[in-house]
């Protein structure tokens, strides 16, 4: 009997045993969400929406989502941000501010339009075939004012405005660059501009593309990339981009129908390394490669002067043009023959 009576305080007591939980120091809670630690901003909303108190160090949206946009917004506020993007396609749907159409990239504005880096940042997506950020035709995608990394996904449906200035801050359907870029494992692709259908470089930066595809872009000049500065191309393919000169009476025929793969302007050194350069076409000239001293006018007889485009282990194959070289055009500048290339046409002045 006695032993009867103390059943139900023995069942309790083993009750009690088998819920005990053991907590580790520095363990998360159950149930809790996993906070990413700072200056890491994970998206997990493929909607296109802003971070209404950016600078709290918490990517959400007033849906309590972390989107692309909001991601950036919250990466502004801090320096050296890595945002990381899932599989998914990402559309940006907020249309530029009214009065500030397309690339305005002075306006301090990330929850309109373009997406502005204001910060050193890093973005990284799951891979260039699964994600895609698509510019919806609205406006360009990236803005870059400061030193920035982006890396395996894919850009799309970038505009940049028809308007021209300086130092051509309107160029670069993907992405205009005004510091530091670099890109690797990407795929550039279906964005046009007036100039630099993918990429626009503007003068006093840099820009590096690394095992990256530039394909189907299209520009009044400037095809696929355009450097007006130091740039390297490592790895990667440019082709079936186009160039079609618009006859814009107030712009001077050397601004326009040039460079359908790669444009560069200037004085500086862009260097083209186990690369190919196929199938790209501008109506003007240099359907795979134009280079020419600022918008000097001149004959592609003279090849002298301080920029150059050096190109080693590359094929230059394939370009087009309805009025001048095919695969080279070089205005005062030169193009230099590092080996290993490639030129179906002569024109690069390479070993065929």
């Amino acid at each position: 009997m006695k032993n009867l009576m103390n059943a139900p305080r023995l069942a309790a007591g083993a009750l009690t045993l088998s819920l005990t939980v053991v907590v580790v120091p520095g363990a998360p809670a159950w149930g809790s969400a996993v906070t990413p630690p700072p200056g890491r901003f994970e998206v997990d909303s493929t909607s296109d929406a802003p971070d209404p108190t950016p600078g709290d160090g918490r990517c959400r949206t007033a849906d309590g989502v972390c989107t692309l946009r909001a991601a950036v917004m919250e990466a502004n506020a801090q320096s050296d941000s890595t945002i990381v993007v899932p599989a998914g396609r990402y559309t940006l749907r907020i249309p530029p501010l009214a009065g500030r159409a397309f690339t305005d990239y002075t306006l301090a504005d990330t929850a309109h339009g373009n997406l502005k880096i204001f910060k050193p940042t890093t973005i990284v997506g799951a891979g260039r075939d699964r994600t895609v950020i698509d510019g919806g035709r609205l406006d360009r995608v990236f803005t870059v004012l400061r030193p920035a990394t982006i890396s395996d996904l894919t850009i799309t449906g970038g505009v940049s405005a028809p308007v021209a200035s300086v130092y051509n801050y309107y160029g670069g359907g993907a992405a205009l660059n005004a510091s530091d870029l670099t890109m690797e494992r990407v795929r550039l692709t279906g964005n046009s501009a007036r100039f630099g259908g993918a990429v626009q470089s503007i003068p006093f930066t840099s820009f590096t593309l690394r095992d990256s595809l530039v394909d189907d872009n299209e520009a009044g000049e400037a095809g696929g990339l355009r450097f007006d500065s130091v740039g390297l191309v490592e790895r990667s393919t440019i082709t079936r981009n186009r160039v079609s000169n618009p006859h814009d009476p107030t712009r001077p025929g050397e601004l326009a129908g040039l460079g359908g793969g790669i444009d560069v302007r200037g004085v500086r050194t862009v260097t083209v390394v186990d690369s190919e350069v196929t199938e790209n076409y501008a109506e003007d000239g240099g359907g795979g490669i134009n280079i020419s001293l600022a918008y000097l006018p001149g004959s592609t007889e003279d090849r002298s002067g301080p920029g150059a485009v050096e190109l080693k282990g590359s094929v230059i194959s394939g370009n087009t043009s309805r009025s001048g070289p095919g695969n080279c055009r070089a205005v005062r500048a030169r193009i230099v023959d590092l080996g290993g290339n490639t030129d179906s046409d002569g024109s690069c002045a390479t070993a065929r």
